[in-house]
Parts: C-alpha cells; structure tokens; sequence
C-alpha cells in the first residue's frame, strides 16, 4: 500500500498539470501513455506466441489521438477503416498465414482499445464547458479514481468474500463493487451538483445522474475484469512494472477505457453538443 501511495504521490501532480495545460500537451502525455499501454499489450501478445508489430500498432492509435486534438474526432471512421485495412494486410504482405487470426485480431484490437478510447479524454478536455472543459475531464477521471479505491479499500475491510469473478480476477469481489457503486452514488448526488452549481461541470438532471452511476459501476467492473481477462491468459500478474503498486499503464487505465468513451457520448447525448 505505502508503494501505492509513494506512485499516487509521484504520478499525479505532472498528470494534472498536462490535463490543466491541455491541447498538445495533453496530446502527449496521451500518447505516452497509449505507448506504454501498447508495449504491455504486445509483451502479453509475446507470451502467447503472438507476433505483434508494437510501433505498428502504436502509430494508429496515436492516429486516433491527433484526429481528437486537431479535428474533433471526424476522422475516427476513417481511421478506423484504416487500422482494418492494416491489420487484414499484414499477413499477405508478409506471405506467411501462420499466426494470421490472432495477429490481425491484435492489431485491429490494440489501436481501438488504447487509442480510440483514450482520445475521448481529448475531446472532453476541449469543450466549451467550466474552465474549458478542465474540470469536467478531472471528474471523469475522478470519478474512476474514487470508484477503483473505495472497491479496493471496501473489498479488504470486507474480506472480499464473495467472489465475481474468481478465474479471471481472483480477489475481485462483490463487497468491493458495492463500496464502489456506493461511492458513486455519493459522488453523483453530493459532490457533482457542487461542481454544477459553480459552472464547472453541466447541470445534469437526477435520472441523467442514475445514469452515469450505472454506466461508471458497469464500466469500471468490466473494464478491470476484460483487461484482467487478457492478463490471465499471458499467465501474469500486473501488465507491467513501471508503477510500483500499481503494477503497469494497462493496470492503471483500464477502467478508464470504457467509462471516458462512454461518459463522453452521455454527454453529448444529455447536453445536445
């Protein structure tokens, strides 16, 4: 736990200052961190026997991330279309099938889930919301930081008896998720209507707040379990090292990577943008 908090201590206030500065300095320390996330996938893929290109893949995520930062996310279609292009060619360019079906999965797979999910967190940091969109890009990820403690620190005064999903994540568990779903309750209905009553963040009306407690519950559960799934299957613990206590980028974001995409089109769905 002390190396948890040392990480947190480290990690945070340059995480916050690129968020507060945003434009291509956000753009970077997203791309960093999609990088990063793209290695620990590709050093996973390799435990498997999967060949994966990880620069490859990495450029097309990135791609996703530029697309957000200078064109407002037009072009993810197209991108998209691209990274299908790409991944369904590489076997023929390299004139050997073996592998062809899990490495064409993997590199359709990677770009969409590290880079097309993240560059969200560029389009809320861009709206025309509070402080340019500052402080609701904060909550969001807020909102993931608390849910992801309260379930840690819930499920071990709790003992996490019950177990959700005990081959996929052996110490996830339902006293967890209920001090998380909880604390999102709290969150949504005590410390958001704060945040909106000073302009920070946009009125939201209360089923508008049921909503995002449901999608932030689901999200976070399934996208801690879905990268755990894959941490499974490579026979590893954490996705990498390079955050003592925390384990690696993959570990840190995956909750993130479907509630910023999520809680992006809620918004955009409640507030017509």
């Amino acid at each position: 736990m002390l190396d948890r908090i040392k990480s947190a201590l480290l990690a945070i206030p340059p995480v916050l200052l690129l968020l507060w500065m945003g434009g291509p300095y956000l753009l970077v320390l997203i791309a960093f961190v999609v990088i990063m996330a793209n290695i620990e996938y590709g050093r996973l893929a390799a435990v498997k026997g999967i060949a994966h290109n990880t620069w490859l893949s990495s450029a097309l995520s990135i791609l996703y991330l530029i697309d957000a930062a200078f064109f407002e996310g037009s072009h993810a279609l197209p991108i998209t279309g691209l990274v299908l292009v790409v991944a369904v060619s590489l076997p023929v360019l390299k004139g050997d099938p073996d592998g062809a079906l899990s490495k064409t999965a993997g590199m359709l797979f990677a770009p969409l889930y590290f880079g097309w999910t993240l560059s969200h967190a560029i389009l809320l940091r861009a709206t025309d919301v509070g402080s340019g969109g500052f402080i609701l890009t904060l909550s969001v990820l807020g909102i993931v930081w608390v849910h992801d403690t309260m379930a840690l620190l819930a499920g071990m005064a709790s003992g996490g008896k019950t177990k959700l999903a005990p081959m996929i994540s052996p110490k996830k568990s339902l006293e967890g998720s209920i001090g998380g779903a909880l604390s999102m309750i709290a969150v949504m209905f005590l410390v958001y209507p704060l945040l909106s009553s000073r302009g920070y963040v946009p009125e939201i009306g209360p089923w508008q707040k049921a909503a995002f407690i449901v999608a932030a519950i689901i999200c976070c559960n399934y996208g801690d379990l879905a990268e755990s799934a894959l941490k499974r299957d490579g026979g590893v613990k954490d996705s990498g090292k390079f955050l003592p206590g925390h384990g690696g980028f993959m570990d840190r974001i995956d909750s993130l990577l479907l509630f910023v995409p999520v809680s992006y089109w809620l918004f955009k769905l409640f507030l017509g943008w």
